[in-house]
């Protein structure tokens, strides 16, 4: 609204249309009013649930609601698999965390089987990745929360194509249905053109050049995802006491042997009573509320959440202060945290610094 303002008073002190560098101003001015005003706290019991042609998803963050939130730009939703998803490929980078239950993912034909506090990466890859969710528990559905972060993945030209559809899908009108099948039909024809064409490649070695690099890093990443972890076993995960609090690292920006690196994901595990560091962040951070009540203070403003909901950090030019709070005497919180992999493209001290100003209790001790 101020920035509307502004606008309309640029626009009355002279007859000429503003400049194409005015026009850039006014939407970044606007995008940091909506990171300043937007939600900071989704609440999972008041969001529903969606049967689509993947399976049944309740949706936080997406695009069409980026405008809405503090820190736009993730995709996140919670995946309730009764007996097994619809199966697709998209480009991968994708994080997700199993909630509850046990099952396996199929990944490009490789089976890798989880169960409930483990973490699935689908990697990024030529071609995307062609995967489907099982559910192997007996008494009930598996979950699982997905965690992306779409910006990153547009660079990559991300796309859904659908190959299977859920169990418990009804279907479309006949004629939407038609289209689906058509461009399913064309993709499976670009596919088969992208495998010929990859085939055909002659292996041309001249001396070596920077390109040659390129190539050459190529390789060792496809190699290397030969053997990566995807599937972070949450039970394996020893506890890291550092200044912010207690932290269980399923992906860190000097981890080299997972599938994925996309985001930075960490459970943050805060004793009864207690809290966590004060940090000055970039802000853009995601937090599910994985168990426990309690409230985080941004900037001085107290935001109170509790199980299933989560925490967005506002991306502020100067960053955020921030400060987790368990409010329960008996019960420890726990926080899922994940944020987009900047450390290694944009540095860690980011645009905004990074910095603590503050250690946990259990850090001091």
């Amino acid at each position: 609204m101020a920035q509307e303002r502004v606008t309309e008073r640029l626009r009355e002190r002279t007859t000429e249309p503003l400049t194409v560098y005015d026009l850039i101003a006014a939407e970044l001015n606007k995008q940091k009013e909506n990171c300043l005003n937007g939600k900071v706290v989704l609440r999972g019991d008041e969001l529903p649930w969606e049967q689509n042609r993947q399976g049944r998803i309740r949706f936080y963050c997406h695009n069409a609601n980026w405008h809405t939130l503090a820190a736009p730009g993730w995709l996140s939703f919670i995946h309730d698999i009764r007996k097994h998803s619809g199966k697709h490929r998209h480009q991968g980078g994708t994080s997700l965390f199993v909630l509850e239950g046990t099952g396996y993912t199929v990944v490009n034909g490789r089976r890798f089987d989880w169960e409930a506090g483990d973490m699935i990466l689908l990697p990024v890859q030529a071609g995307g990745c062609e995967h489907q969710h099982f559910n192997l528990s007996e008494d009930g559905s598996a979950k699982w929360l997905s965690l992306i972060f779409q910006w990153v993945k547009q660079a990559m030209a991300n796309e859904v194509v659908q190959q299977e559809v859920s169990p418990d899908w009804n279907g479309l009108p006949a004629e939407r249905e038609a289209a689906v099948r058509e461009l399913e039909a064309v993709d499976a024809t670009r596919q088969r053109v992208r495998q010929e064409q990859h085939s055909a490649r002659a292996a041309v070695r001249p001396a070596p050049t920077l390109l040659d690099a390129l190539l050459e890093q190529r390789d060792r990443e496809r190699e290397q995802l030969r053997t990566a972890r995807m599937v972070i076993k949450g039970g394996a995960i020893e506890p890291e006491v550092n200044a912010m609090g207690i932290f269980y690292w399923y992906v860190h920006p000097h981890m080299r042997d997972v599938g994925s690196r996309i985001t930075v994901e960490y459970v943050q595990e805060i004793p009864p009573g207690s809290r966590s560091g004060v940090q000055l962040h970039q802000g853009g951070r995601l937090h599910y509320v994985l168990q426990g009540r309690g409230h985080t203070m941004i900037d001085g403003v107290r935001h109170d959440w509790r199980a299933g909901d989560e925490i967005l950090l506002p991306i502020k030019f100067d960053g955020v202060l921030h400060q987790h709070f368990n409010d329960s005497p008996s019960e420890p919180a726990k926080l899922l945290c994940a944020e987009a992999n900047w450390y290694d493209m944009l540095g860690a001290d980011l645009g905004s610094g990074f910095d603590m100003l503050q250690a946990c209790p259990e850090y001091r001790k």
